[in-house]
């Protein structure tokens, strides 16, 4: 069983002094052994991300409590642009994977849109496992 069939995972990226810093995400498998999430395309991470690629992956409760023991997993990620195939593809994996509470969560984007604050632009990440 690989970290992409867990419900949650923490993803640990770096700040540009080395600094670790961990949140845990939603998670779906993808095509030649990769794995992907989707998140806002102006989060912290994501920021993170496009300036050092390097990540580790741990599976984790809806906390980011994980395990005893769990394995920690490193990758290269990449960033892909909300309009692209790719996220269309990590869009496609999370609903089927997590069905209603994606459902929900797409929702809730949509209403915070009525409501006048304006949607986030989406980004999905990537990651290549080591």
């Amino acid at each position: 069983m690989g970290v992409g069939t867990e419900k949650y995972v923490n993803i640990t990226t770096f700040t540009a002094s080395g600094e670790e810093k961990t949140t845990p995400v939603w998670i779906t498998d993808l095509a030649d052994g990769r794995v992907g999430f989707c998140t806002a395309a102006d989060s912290w991470k994501v920021r993170r991300i496009s300036r050092d690629p390097a990540v580790r992956l741990q599976p984790c409760d809806r906390r980011g409590n994980p395990p005893a023991g769990s394995a920690i997993v490193a990758g290269a990620a990449e960033l892909l642009a909300e309009d692209s195939d790719g996220f269309r593809e990590v869009r496609a994996g999370i609903d089927a994977k997590y069905g209603l509470a994606a459902r929900a969560a797409k929702a809730q984007l949509w209403v915070q849109g009525l409501l006048g604050r304006s949607e986030a632009k989406r980004c999905a990440v990537v990651i290549r496992l080591e």
